[in-house]
Parts: C-alpha cells; structure tokens; sequence
C-alpha cells in the first residue's frame, strides 16, 4: 500500500470529495456479497485507456476473489476496508491509500465488519476474471482482523465501555514490560478498571497496528499482532512496541478477545 502523488490530479480532476458524490446505482450480488453501490465516473471502451469507477461497500459486504489483466488501482476516500492478495496479508485500508494491483494477481477488497467504505477503482476496461467467494475460514479472518483493529481504535478515543464489548465477559486480559509481567485482570469489570486507570494517564494514546496472524479452529482461534502504541501526557511521551498473543472465541456468530497477553517491548528496532 502506498501514496502516489501523481494521481492526486486525476481525484481533483473529477471534483472528488467522497461525502458530495452520489453512491449511484446498487449493484446486483452476482459478484459480491452485502450491499454495493457503483457510480461510473468516467466509462471506457479503449482497452489502452482507464475507466474510474466510485465503489462504496457497506458493512460486511465483501468482493469475490477476482484479477485483472491489466491491473488495477483503488484510491479510498473514506471509511475503511480490507484487501488481499493471493498468498498474503489481509491489509487494511484507510483514507488516503493508493493500492496498486499487479495485472493477472488474484485478490479481494471489501469493507470492514464495523465500516463502510468507498474507494475509487481505477482499470482497463477489459472483462475482469472473476474467480470465486471467499471461504467462511477467509471471511473470519477478515472478522478477526475487525476485531484487532476496533480494539487499538477505541483504545485512541479512551472509549474502555465499547472495548468491553470486544471481550467475553470471562476474559482474561496479562501484561508484561520487556517479558516481565505486571499485572493480570479478569472479567469485564476488573479489566474495565485497568484500562480506564492506564489511559486517563495520558492525554493522547495513538495505536498503530502491523501484524496480525491467526490460526482458526471452528469457533476458536489464536492470534499473534503487534502494534506501535505512542502515549503523551505533559510530563512524557513514548512509543512503545506491543506484542499481543490472543486467544479468541467465536459467540452468537460474533468473534471476541477471550485471553490477551501482551508485551511491552520499551527498546524495538524498527525492523521487527
């Protein structure tokens, strides 16, 4: 994922501001899943030429694995998403992100399970090779992803009352400093406590999350992330890594954080 300078114009070109323009029309499910709304921008029936397309997904609503043979490019605007190429990463995308897709690479994109979002796909107008749906086993991890993500989200905006409802009312929450542990909580309101004691220290708490891996087996799963978290009150401020080793169980069809460990590593490299 990265920024390109030279397609800002092409945005600008079309006026683009993501809450002024229309959604247009929904697109019929044969190749995606949830609700889908397309508006073409600008429509090509050169193959050497693009066509620019506003995509916006819904919550939940995700594409089919699909390629295109002369690649693609997608520019979002708002809200935020998930994408994935054959063999990698699910990524996330925010506003601001240029994702270039090389020709003939199977991938996906969609929203998040919490977010819509709206992008702007940019591709020749040959036929896109639609492949196949996502797997359920696929679709969890994009949940779980979710469900990292909402958690360093709401940790940014103190919001410990909706972090609750990321955990099952039994969870068990450890944390150590540079492997030494320092404290162990369990059960909602016990880890409530804690995490609203830890952030009303500082005045600004930003959460950068890297990697996420999971290993899912039926309604449980285990995860391994790492996030950069940065804190900052009138006395300090400090970046620190985290390590998180979750445990996570599968509810009334919703994924939530049963154990979590994590590791706060005050030295790190910046390749980790």
């Amino acid at each position: 994922m990265k920024k390109l300078a030279f397609l800002i114009p092409l945005i600008f070109g079309f006026g683009i501001q993501a809450q002024h323009i229309p959604l247009g029309e929904i697109a019929p499910n044969v190749h995606h899943t949830g609700k889908a709304w397309l508006n073409f921008l600008k429509i090509s029936q050169d193959s050497t030429e693009k066509q620019v397309v506003l995509a916006t997904f819904a919550p939940k609503s995700q594409l089919n694995w699909h390629s295109h043979n002369q690649g693609q490019q997608l520019i979002v605007l708002s809200g935020s998403g998930h994408y994935q190429e054959e063999g990698g990463p699910i990524r996330v995308m925010k506003p601001g992100d240029v994702i270039d897709c090389a020709p003939n690479v199977p991938h996906w994109h969609a929203a998040t399970a919490v977010s819509s979002v709206s992008y702007l796909t940019i591709y020749s107008p040959t036929p896109t090779q639609w492949i196949r749906p996502l797997t359920s086993e696929e679709y969890d991890r994009s949940l779980l992803r979710t469900l990292f993500d909402e958690f360093a989200r709401l940790a940014d905006q103190k919001n410990v009352a909706a972090q609750m409802n990321l955990f099952t009312s039994d969870a068990r929450v450890e944390s150590f400093r540079d492997g030494m542990k320092n404290s162990s909580y369990q059960g909602r309101t016990e880890i409530s406590s804690a995490f609203s004691t830890f952030l009303n220290r500082f005045d600004q708490v930003t959460h950068q999350n890297t990697v996420h891996r999971v290993e899912i087996e039926g309604d449980n799963a285990s995860g391994f992330g790492r996030c950069i978290v940065t804190l900052v009150n009138s006395e300090t401020s400090q970046t620190l890594l985290v390590e998180y080793r979750d445990q996570y169980k599968r509810i009334d069809n919703q994924w939530l954080i049963q154990q979590r460990i994590s590791n706060f590593v005050t030295k790190f490299s910046d390749q980790f």
